[in-house]
């Protein structure tokens, strides 16, 4: 044991040289954990284990076997900004994924766990064909109740607007800008009226054939409309959820702008807890949290 361990933590330093190690560690067959110390890496551990057991049963019905798509989480403090990411296996040298999780405390450790480890099962069902438009709608789901407050306040000022065909524009996108929080609002609602519309399967099959054929088909195929039509019913769904008369409910007179950094989990207790809204990961790049400012 002493010697996997010893192994598992050359492939982190020849694959992570920049990160700064805490002295704690914890490990499964699923998971390696470096934390600050022990008891958060323990802590850490179990959460990582339970979001990969349930958000599998949750979103494919079964959990993957024990071992399949190992990951290494790096929970560090270091002289730099805050992130969150997921970074998936890219090269043949790598053969670990990877989740960083740089200068949170330990009170929000909870949901960016629930949000990378959502974009992993991602990875390990999709083999890097799950189109980033719907990877980052639905890890999108796991964020706290503020952020979406403001995905709220970006979708009411969208649902009364002249702009079309966003949608076509936007299901082969690439790279999200992180700043870009409307973006990220657009692929959360639209991913959940699709939910909605349809259910989990059917909205795999929409992403997936999409993706790899042509979106007008596979909207045809799947929900038996085009996809203009399809659009058409999202910005419905949306206005109706969003009337123009209506307010969003804020704290204040003014809504609360936040970094994601700063407010990335609810007070999850048990992990039972989710937001009322439950990258293309073949790219080289990892995945990274965006920032609403």
């Amino acid at each position: 044991m002493a010697r996997i361990v010893g192994y598992c933590l050359f492939v982190f330093l020849l694959v992570t040289p920049t990160i700064v190690f805490g002295r704690g560690i914890a490990h499964s067959a699923n998971f390696i954990v470096f934390a600050p110390d022990d008891q958060i890496a323990e802590q850490v551990l179990e959460k990582a284990e339970y979001y990969r057991a349930n958000l599998a049963q949750e979103w494919f019905g079964e959990e993957f076997p024990e071992g399949e798509g190992r990951t290494l989480i790096s929970i560090s403090y270091l002289n730099k900004p805050r992130r969150a990411l997921f970074w998936p296996i890219d090269s043949p040298t790598r053969k670990l994924h990877k989740i960083e999780i740089t200068n949170y405390g330990t009170e929000e450790l909870e949901t960016l766990l629930a949000h990378e480890i959502q974009h992993l099962l991602h990875e390990m069902r999709f083999k890097g064909c799950f189109p980033k438009f719907f990877d980052e709608g639905l890890a999108t789901r796991q964020d706290r109740v503020e952020v979406h407050k403001r995905f709220a306040i970006e979708m009411r000022r969208l649902a009364h607007s002249s702009n079309r065909d966003l949608i076509t524009s936007l299901l082969d996108i690439e790279e999200m800008d992180r700043y870009d929080v409307a973006t990220y609002a657009i692929t959360n609602s639209f991913t959940s009226f699709l939910l909605e519309k349809g259910g989990k399967q059917r909205l795999f099959q929409f992403a997936v054939a999409g993706s790899q054929h042509d979106w007008s088909s596979a909207a045809i195929d799947v929900y038996s409309c085009e996809l203009s039509e399809l659009e058409g019913d999202w910005r419905r769904w949306l206005a109706a959820k969003h009337p123009a008369d209506a307010r969003v409910a804020t704290d204040g007179d003014d809504p609360q702008i936040i970094t994601l950094e700063e407010s990335t989990s609810l007070n999850v207790k048990g992990g039972n807890a989710r937001t009322p809204n439950a990258t293309n990961v073949n790219s080289a790049h990892p995945v990274a949290y965006y920032i609403v400012k």
